[in-house]
């Protein structure tokens, strides 16, 4: 192993990495070696080595994530790639920043601001990485006026060591003249690396976009008692292409993001008194620009509200609301309650399926009677849904808690998840953002296929996150 970069095989640092918030779902997995490297010529040297004794590398850049996605599952070397951490430019002309995997989110958004620009909005915590998110969903949660993705050009090594550049990037000395367009030569070689969970490279500079620090920026919210309206008010507001971002919320989400005391009641009725201070939906619009525009999208916004009425959060619970709507804050963590941990559907499907899943959710909760595992009344799951792709499809998320210190909690929460997600696969058509064995047993084999053959081109000796995807899918080619 090279001796340049920060090494360590001692069983105090190796630990640190083992485990997740959903260590009683996921396991525990122990590293043989921690690296830290502290360059993207590090990082090279690191997976020369590695790819010539064979030793699995599982890269990791802030470990804000809980679904398990940084655990070593066949041990080897977990690369930590923190200390990279540089903002190398941030570009007012092209409205971008060039990252490296260890720069937070709150970081790019102070050093954008010196500069009149913003990133776009995350609705996850400010210590999150922007590509560790990159690398590890297919979904993000934006209006459609910024597109699906924030991503431009990437730096990848490869498998043998070797850099890869995407887009604009891809001609030799276009890293330092022009590496701000991503759809430039052939495919799109960017997006082959979104979600692929460090399976095919290792991310080690991004381009990513930014937009302008509006005149004005604002958010609107709107109570509704059923979900269908405040469904099919959502779809008609993001189709005026105007919302910065836009999402709906039970209140039990609600109450998890703005009250701080919500997560110590352990009675059901006091739960259910607290809940009652919110109402039954909550659809949150952000809009943003100069003041009259502004004015005009509240007005068009309003229009097309059907059976809801404007809602205004106050004081304390006001302040950390617009901290979590904007997109992160200090609230966003305690989004799983007060259980510690918890598993999550996520699915994408059309409107008209939203209120499907809903009621699937809560049928399976009563026949499986699932309870709460802090208050022990039958549990409420969270829930939000947000749109994408100018309100064609719906991302819905919802979470089921357990007690990761009480381990006859997990179970039931698993059995949940596991019904719903089958159903909502096989008879809903949901799409997933990330590959599991749900999703695996079920993808065309020419599919399976052809990412094994792109998995065999970027990493040649299989080094990178091995049993990550396809543990029980039909071979590919060899």
């Amino acid at each position: 192993m090279s001796s340049n970069p920060q090494f360590s095989a001692a069983v105090a640092d190796r630990i640190a990495y083992s485990r997740e918030a959903l260590g009683p779902v996921v396991g525990e997995y122990l590293p043989d070696y921690v690296v830290l490297p502290r360059s993207v010529e590090e990082v090279q040297h690191v997976v020369r080595d590695a790819a010539a004794e064979n030793i699995p590398v599982y890269p990791y850049s802030r470990g804000t994530n809980v679904y398990g996605f940084t655990l070593p599952l066949k041990g080897g070397i977990l690369l930590d790639l923190h200390h990279m951490n540089r903002i190398l430019e941030v570009n007012q002309e092209t409205m971008t920043a060039t990252v490296e995997p260890g720069v937070i989110w709150g970081q790019l958004r102070r050093a954008a601001a010196e500069k009149g620009l913003a990133p776009m909005p995350i609705l996850g915590p400010h210590t999150g990485g922007m590509i560790g998110n990159f690398t590890s969903w297919n979904f993000t949660p934006y209006a459609s006026r910024y597109g699906p993705d924030r991503v431009t050009t990437l730096e990848v090594v490869l498998g043998n060591g070797e850099i890869l550049r995407t887009g604009s990037q891809a001609v030799r000395g276009h890293e330092s003249s022009n590496p701000y367009f991503r759809h430039a030569f052939g495919p799109d070689l960017t997006g082959l690396f979104r979600g692929s969970l460090g399976w095919l490279g290792i991310v080690t500079k991004a381009v990513v976009t930014l937009y302008p620090v509006p005149e004005v920026e604002k958010n609107i919210t709107f109570s509704f008692r059923g979900l269908a309206e405040a469904l099919s008010s959502m779809q008609r507001i993001e189709r005026l292409d105007i919302t910065k971002h836009i999402a709906i919320y039970n209140r039990l989400w609600a109450a998890e993001m703005c009250d701080p005391e919500f997560k110590r009641i352990r009675d059901p009725e006091a739960e259910q008194a607290a809940l009652a201070r919110y109402p039954n939906w909550i659809l949150n619009v952000g809009i943003c620009g100069k003041a009259r525009q502004v004015a005009f999208y509240e007005e068009l916004i309003a229009e097309e509200i059907a059976d809801g009425e404007r809602f205004c959060f106050e004081g304390q619970q006001k302040r950390y609301w617009e901290d979590y709507a904007r997109g992160g804050g200090e609230r966003v963590t305690g989004m799983f309650g007060s259980a510690g941990s918890a598993i999550s559907t996520l699915t994408v499907t059309p409107f008209s399926k939203c209120i499907r899943i809903y009621e699937k959710a809560r049928e399976c909760i009563a026949s499986h009677n699932f309870r709460d595992p802090v208050h022990g009344g039958l549990y409420e799951p969270s829930v939000m849904y947000f749109p994408s792709e100018r309100g064609r499809v719906v991302y819905s998320e919802f979470e089921y808690r357990f007690d990761p210190g009480r381990p006859e909690t997990v179970p039931p929460a698993m059995e949940v998840w596991q019904e719903l997600m089958e159903y909502y696969i096989e008879e809903l058509g949901s799409s997933l953002m990330v590959l599991n064995v749900l999703v695996e047993t079920r993808l065309m084999p020419s599919y399976v296929d052809m990412l094994k053959g792109i998995k065999k081109l970027c990493d040649p000796r299989g080094i990178f996150s091995p049993d990550r995807f396809f543990r029980d899918a039909t071979p590919g080619p060899k």
